[in-house]
């Protein structure tokens, strides 16, 4: 089996007079040459007394027809200079070079050597030449419209209905009723909540019966919070009602007369949501103004 080929760069070149292996184009087959013959390029050794020529000639001819390797031209040749160490391949007229290692192998090896050296250096050129020759691809310029038809962005609002319960600590009383309000939070985390109510309630003392009615609306800014399905927030907001006191006396040797006015201000909103799927979500929610 032959040796492995290593190569080191060096810029040692023997020089000496040149033996040329003789291709086709110098020589024609005769009765008693080999058959493998060298049908590519021209090999010159130069200071290579113990490389054995009639061994590398076969091993060229052996690589260069496995390989299809094609004459390119009758200036191309690869020059073979030789010293103590190494060889240096060149190919001519390119310019390229490598080098094969010679030291700690037996000189019956190295015809082997360069020959598998050669014909590597005269590929990898060729190939590299090749690819620096290849016209460059045009590239079609295609410029893509697309028509995007223009829709008006929505406004996420949610409609949502309720009980209301108020707590009037000064008259003790409370009042209930129901309300309706819509929320917007197209700003997130801010949301806009506007609501409609209706309460009402009594107050019960020794003279007569009171009757609230509050109907009314109200306008909050709330700072939101989403954590999962739960959504706390807080913020101003502003309420008035429309309120109506309507007494029922309880002694006859009195009399009550009804009332009636706006009653709102400020307020402070904070609220808690809880979506359980869908359109359903349960939210409490307390202000106090």
């Amino acid at each position: 089996m032959p040796p492995l080929r290593r190569r080191v760069v060096s810029t040692a070149l023997g020089a000496a007079l040149a033996v040329v292996l003789q291709s086709p184009a110098a020589r024609s087959a005769t009765p008693g040459d080999d058959s493998l013959t060298i049908s590519a390029i021209g090999v010159e050794l130069g200071a290579c007394p113990n490389v054995d020529r009639d061994e590398l000639q076969k091993l060229l001819a052996l690589e260069f027809q496995t390989l299809g390797v094609q004459p390119n031209g009758e200036s191309e040749r690869v020059v073979v200079a030789c010293s103590a160490e190494r060889a240096r391949l060149t190919l001519e007229p390119d310019g390229a070079s490598s080098d094969v290692e010679l030291s700690g192998t037996t000189p019956s090896a190295w015809p082997r050597l360069l020959a598998l050296a050669v014909s590597e250096l005269v590929i990898e050129t060729r190939a590299r030449v090749r690819v620096a020759t290849l016209p460059a691809s045009p590239v079609a310029k295609r410029t893509a419209v697309a028509s995007i038809p223009a829709t008006p962005r929505a406004i996420p609002l949610r409609l949502f209905a309720g009980a209301e319960g108020r707590w009037l600590p000064h008259a003790s009383s409370n009042l209930w009723g129901p309300e309706l309000g819509v929320e917007m939070d197209r700003f997130f985390p801010l949301t806009l909540e506007v609501r409609l109510h209706a309460s009402f309630g009594s107050t019960s003392t020794d003279v007569a019966r009171v009757h609230w009615t509050a109907e009314g609306g109200a306008v909050t800014l709330r700072w939101d919070l989403r954590l999962g399905r739960v959504t706390v927030g807080a913020g101003p907001g502003f309420s008035v009602d429309a309120l109506q006191l309507s007494p029922s006396v309880k002694i006859a040797s009195a009399s009550g007369q009804s009332l009636s006015g706006p009653w709102g201000g400020p307020d402070v909103d904070a609220r808690g949501l809880l979506a359980l799927g869908g359109a359903l979500l349960v939210y409490a929610r307390v202000d106090a103004g």
